[in-house]
């Protein structure tokens, strides 16, 4: 059995249905039932009597009378038939597998590749909208130190001459604070995560081992917040995929040439924010996953 997190059925689709010169959906069998029996029937004839049997009968003053019953036997036989439909779902997964040649190592471009490796997650929305100023700043309202020291340092403000040792322990109090409430490198990370956000909609980034997959969130078996723990667990996954490139570390040089920076700079800026986090590395291959699965 395989616990499908991701599934890109239409890409499944086409594959399969250019190996097979047509896309099978459904499975039909019929099932047909019967059943026999026999009608039996027939009509009563009531007449007159003739010739001598009838002259006798009518001496002795008898009413006489003739009933003949025509009997026929009718056989007949019922059938009826049901088209059952065996909708192919994940199972055409499994077709296409079997149907295509698939590498484990030494891969080229195009190749079809299954890889079983730990995973690692990157759902930037998800993540800018839990690392924020805001969302800190509403984290350490909760914080028993900070609200102590706000408390005190609200009192000796307000006290009236200070002593030296107070304004020591204001001054004191004031570092405290301000050092809870610096958020510079929240700032930093939310800039960087809203770029992130930008340049991959509605896209969640899947790396398993040293492949990097760009991945539809609406082609999710789960929603976003049941993948973080997926992301902590050690068990491996699976992923069925082709193959697109391999990264190579001139795919994040900006070229000189002002045309050349307008056509690339689409491409080159991803791969260099990517590559500067550490997130993609020289010699990962960038992949078009049709499935990925525990097994």
């Amino acid at each position: 059995m395989k616990d499908y997190i991701y599934v890109d059925t239409d890409l499944a689709t086409s594959y399969f249905a250019q190996i097979n010169n047509g896309m099978i959906s459904k499975l039909l069998s019929n099932e047909t039932t019967s059943d026999t029996g026999t009608n039996h029937g027939g009509t009563e004839k009531t007449g007159e009597f003739s010739g001598n049997i009838g002259a006798v009968v009518a001496k002795a003053g008898g009413k006489y009378s003739s009933k003949e019953v025509d009997t026929f036997s009718q056989a007949f036989m019922k059938s009826s038939s049901d088209a059952v439909e065996n909708v192919l779902h994940d199972y055409l997964i499994d077709m296409l597998m079997d149907n295509v040649k698939t590498k484990e190592k030494d891969f080229g471009e195009g190749d079809f590749v299954k890889i079983k490796a730990p995973i690692e997650i990157f759902d930037f929305k998800t993540v800018k909208e839990s690392v924020s100023v805001k969302v800190f700043q509403d984290l350490y309202s909760f914080d028993s130190d900070l609200k102590e020291a706000k408390k005190q340092l609200e009192y000796l403000k307000r006290k009236k001459p200070k002593q030296q040792d107070e304004l020591i322990a204001t001054k004191e109090l004031e570092a405290q604070i301000k050092s809870y409430e610096d958020f510079s490198g929240i700032k930093d990370a939310e800039k960087a995560l809203n770029i992130l956000d930008t340049l991959f909609p509605e896209t969640i980034l899947i790396k398993v081992g040293s492949t990097f997959s760009l991945c539809e969130k609406k082609k999710f078996r789960l929603p976003p917040a049941s993948l973080t723990p997926i992301s902590l667990t050690n068990r491996p996954v699976t992923i069925f995929a082709t193959l697109i490139s391999k990264v190579k570390k001139e795919d994040t040089i900006m070229p000189d040439e002002p045309l050349e920076v307008l056509s690339k700079a689409g491409a080159i800026m991803p791969e260099l924010l990517l590559t500067n986090l550490n997130i993609k590395k020289d010699g990962d291959y960038n992949l078009r996953p049709i499935a990925i699965y525990f097994e």
